[in-house]
């Protein structure tokens, strides 16, 4: 048996006899325990598998197994439960507890050491997925059905910070972001109420040196007989991938103000360029009135002069009629030069 040890915990002596007989015959090393208190301390030698009774004086069976399955030391060894009642409430009570497995008086020898057979293999067999899921860069959980942990990969303790002495036992919700916590309560127990097998989420947790971390979560439902018995999960941090949506959502909401401003700004040289047109039109209406009316009255005096040069001048009258007249018509030139138009 490869020098397998196997506590047996009963309060009857009776059945404490026939346990440790039936073992040691099988080839097993056995300890033995009659109360609550001894099983917590025989546990500490680390056996191979533990049959537990369920009403045990000082402390009961249940009890004992909570804190075995809290303990980091304890935390891995198999439990069959021998429970004193056979009723479902019994049952479920002994995996709420963390019992791996249950089985029911009278003993019979052939049943006890075959259930024992297949825990110890199952025990080797978690060993071996252990071994990978430990050399995981996920993080990877299970808890109770309250919500305490009983077994974290040593990756989550190199991302939280914690070991797991300081996280066996312990709530997950005491991990969580303070303000996050109530949101994540009511995530879980609406995968209990609705019994959702599966489901994902996206946590904030905290490390032991307060920093924050996002985690997604694929948490299972650990189920017997419709009932829930405990939680499983896998988790990856996307803190990164969270850094980068927020910069770029950053960075969309300066694209976005940086586009308002310039159809703001296109709008206003819009408007600009719509008043400076119709200001350069009223210009422009303003001088050709001023050219027709400058036309008009030098065009009068021009018809003075052409008299004044049909009558009998003297010779200097006629030179000042001509100095008149040119004097008009270059003034007619710079007034169309800059205002446009030419001259008649």
């Amino acid at each position: 048996m490869d020098n397998k040890i196997i506590m047996v915990a009963d309060s009857d002596p009776s059945d404490l006899k026939f346990l440790k007989t039936c073992f040691v015959s099988a080839g097993y090393q056995v300890l033995q325990a009659s109360n609550g208190n001894q099983a917590f301390e025989q546990a500490m030698q680390l056996p191979d598998l533990i049959i537990l009774n369920t009403m045990l004086p000082e402390t009961s069976g249940f009890k004992v197994c909570q804190q075995l399955k809290r303990h980091v030391k304890t935390t891995d060894i198999p439990v069959i439960f021998v429970p004193e009642s056979h009723g479902d409430d019994t049952i479920l009570k002994c995996f709420e507890a963390g019992g791996d497995d249950y089985i029911l008086k009278p003993f019979q020898e052939q049943a006890l050491l075959h259930r024992a057979r297949i825990r110890l293999n199952l025990k080797g067999r978690k060993n071996h997925y252990r071994q990978i899921v430990e050399k995981a860069s996920d993080v990877i959980y299970c808890t109770d059905s309250t919500g305490r942990f009983n077994y974290v990969n040593p990756f989550t303790e190199r991302l939280l910070g914690f070991s797991r002495e300081e996280i066996i036992g312990k709530n997950f919700l005491e991990f969580i972001r303070p303000d996050f916590a109530i949101k994540v309560k009511k995530f879980h127990q609406h995968q209990v109420k609705e019994k959702v097998e599966k489901l994902y989420t996206e946590i904030p947790v905290m490390t032991k040196g307060r920093k924050h971390l996002w985690l997604a979560q694929h948490s299972q439902l650990l189920m017997h007989k419709e009932k829930v018995i405990g939680f499983q999960a896998i988790a990856r941090d996307i803190s990164q991938t969270r850094r980068l949506e927020k910069d770029l959502r950053s960075i969309a909401n300066e694209l976005e103000m940086t586009n308002r401003q310039l159809i703001q700004a296109n709008d206003n040289a819009s408007e600009m360029a719509a008043k400076a047109e119709f200001a350069n039109m009223a210009g422009n209406e303003l001088l050709d009135s001023l050219r027709v009316k400058f036309d008009t009255y030098l065009g009068d005096v021009g018809g003075v002069i052409s008299r004044l040069a049909d009558t009998a001048l003297s010779d200097v009258q006629r030179q000042d009629v001509e100095t008149i007249r040119s004097a008009c018509d270059h003034l007619l030139n710079l007034i169309h030069d800059s205002m446009g138009g030419a001259p008649k």
